[in-house]
């Protein structure tokens, strides 16, 4: 399956082999990277590639290293920005300058991202809520007891359960 964000084929690659990841990086030619971990101690080894979808050049990648597996790290083309969570910590990356323009540590697990109508960012973890907006300022931020048990979105207004505890936060 090919994912396709604004032109662009999004892949991945991840090893726990470290020669492995280096061979695969430093065989792909590409414009513009990023390193997130110059250490490169986590478990995984992570590079996310974007190719230009009708060329295949390759455009960007991003690498880093997470002790997090692949189902726990998620990317989204916002705009012009890449959003990055490691699993640990959300980057914001310039996708022109690939350079990070801010940065936010995860305190609890990250449930999900969600892009608002008028373009900001939720950012749901489980006993935090942020709005952010694309220059990584945070609008609201809403800190929670206890970790969410459910939650859905209903005319633009997150929806969560806590507790035996219905939250309403307005997303607009």
């Amino acid at each position: 399956m090919k994912i396709i964000c604004h032109n662009l084929w999004i892949s991945f690659f991840v090893t726990k082999s470290y020669r492995e990841f280096t061979d695969q990086v430093i065989a792909k030619k590409v414009d513009k990277n990023i390193d997130l971990d110059k250490d490169k101690n986590g478990i995984y080894y992570y590079c996310i590639w974007g190719k230009d979808s009708l060329t295949q050049e390759n455009k960007f990648s991003v690498t880093f290293s997470s002790d997090y597996d692949e189902n726990s790290i998620s990317f989204l083309v916002w705009d012009k920005l890449f959003i990055l969570s490691t699993g640990a910590e959300l980057f914001f990356i310039d996708s022109n300058s690939m350079e990070i323009k801010c940065l936010f540590a995860f305190f609890t697990p990250l449930i999900g991202l969600h892009i608002t109508k008028d373009n900001n960012l939720v950012v749901l973890e489980e006993l935090s809520c942020k709005i952010l907006s694309c220059e990584g300022k945070i609008i609201k931020e809403y800190q929670f007891k206890d970790t969410i048990e459910d939650f859905y979105l209903k005319e633009d207004c997150l929806n969560i359960t806590i507790a035996d505890e219905e939250v309403a936060i307005k997303i607009i």
